[in-house]
């Protein structure tokens, strides 16, 4: 299968796939609500997730890892306790002056899951505006403005990290981007090129690295 029909493939099972899902889910009769009530005030009804540990101990990398991995679980299991977690675990940079980069990329997150949108994008080309080359950033910024259906600027922000680094996630967004605009074909051709320039630079680079071991 060729790199054209792989990209045209993956775009074709979002853009078709979803929409029946979600279609399909609504078709179906809504689950009749069963009230439980305890017998006894001895019954477990229910047992919360343990908070985790003090986040005002580590440096900015553990604390944005730790911000980050709340967040995934608020996404995953729709539990908005963890995004309060995130949320507190930041609160011990609120009145910083000097901010790292991974705690600020931590902190657009949130913005973008509580949707605001308009911080998160503020905080992110302030990033890009001091570090152009931070492709996190770059990335999440891309993804907001396509949810925001700003096509043509999220086309952009993530051609150029397609041009930098080839990356998946970069290439996924171009395409859904460029798919919603009515440009996919040209898209796709754009994306093939350069997969192979990529491909061809990584056979140079190993063929060379060989030599030298030689």
């Amino acid at each position: 299968m060729t790199m054209k029909k792989c990209l045209t493939m993956c775009c074709n099972n979002f853009r078709y796939g979803l929409p029946l899902y979600l279609s399909l889910l609504a078709s179906f009769p809504a689950a009749a609500v069963q009230i439980s009530v305890p017998a006894n005030d001895d019954i477990v009804v229910d047992v919360l997730p343990a908070y985790a540990e003090n986040s005002k101990h580590g440096d900015a990398a553990t604390i944005a890892a730790k911000v980050n991995r709340y967040l995934d679980i608020a996404s995953s299991t729709g539990d908005e306790r963890y995004g309060g977690y995130a949320a507190a675990a930041l609160q011990v940079w609120s009145t910083s002056v000097s901010v790292p980069t991974e705690i600020r990329l931590a902190r657009a997150r949130l913005w973008q899951h509580q949707h605001r949108f308009d911080a998160a994008i503020g905080e992110l080309k302030a990033i890009l505006q001091q570090r152009p080359d931070q492709h996190t950033a770059r990335l999440m910024l891309a993804y907001i403005q396509l949810a925001r259906g700003e096509l043509a600027e999220a086309a952009l922000q993530s051609q150029k990290i397609v041009l930098a680094t080839a990356d998946p996630a970069a290439m996924m967004c171009l395409l859904l981007a460029r798919n919603r605009a009515g440009q996919l074909r040209e898209t796709t051709t754009e994306l093939e090129k350069r997969m192979h320039a990529v491909l061809r630079d990584t056979q140079a680079l190993y063929t060379r690295d060989l030599w030298l071991t030689l």
